[in-house]
């Protein structure tokens, strides 16, 4: 890996504790998705195998006051942005591409798999991969599937439907 590309996962893993320490010290709760969840979930297995998007995606449970609240303590705020997201933005150094984005919602569980980050535990991460089965998401679902993530266990709890789309990212691989 060169040097410049672990100066940008640095970079986005310093960003992604900042955001997740001012949201534990207001007590929102949130939990990081997409694919930098699965980059998490897959470097603790093999690093070599983790690939990363660049944006960090989190589900967030608290209202946007409550969040640029929590933000504002570390020079951010959240801005507008496509598709139902919200960006988290540098209030000093604002640049048009956010890379930290979050939306609200609900959830059940969240796991630490490293310090200051709350991550959608492997299981949902498969189902969710699964359910919007975009070609990034079959992607996620092979990175998962190809370090030993997607356990029988796991496999049992999908649906027929998503057990067959399991089948069809297997079939490519």
């Amino acid at each position: 890996m060169s040097a410049e590309a672990l100066t940008e996962i640095e970079n986005l893993h310093v960003l992604a504790l900042r955001v997740g320490e001012g949201f534990e010290k207001a007590g929102i709760r949130y939990q990081a998705v997409g694919s930098f969840a699965v980059f998490l979930q897959v470097e603790l297995v093999d690093w070599a195998a983790a690939r990363l998007t660049g944006v960090v995606d989190l589900i967030v449970e608290s209202g946007v006051e409550h969040v640029n609240g929590a933000l504002a303590v570390f020079g951010m705020r959240s801005r507008s942005s496509t598709h139902g997201w919200l960006d988290i933005v540098d209030v000093v150094a604002p640049k048009s591409y956010s890379r930290i984005r979050f939306r609200f919602g609900e959830f059940s569980t969240a796991i630490r798999v490293h310090p200051g980050v709350m991550v959608m535990p492997v299981p949902e991460l498969v189902r969710l991969n699964l359910q919007i089965f975009r070609l990034k998401d079959q992607l996620h679902v092979q990175d998962l599937d190809a370090v030993g993530l997607i356990t029988p266990e796991i496999e049992a709890t999908l649906s027929e439907p998503l057990r067959a789309r399991l089948a069809s990212v297997r079939a490519t691989e």
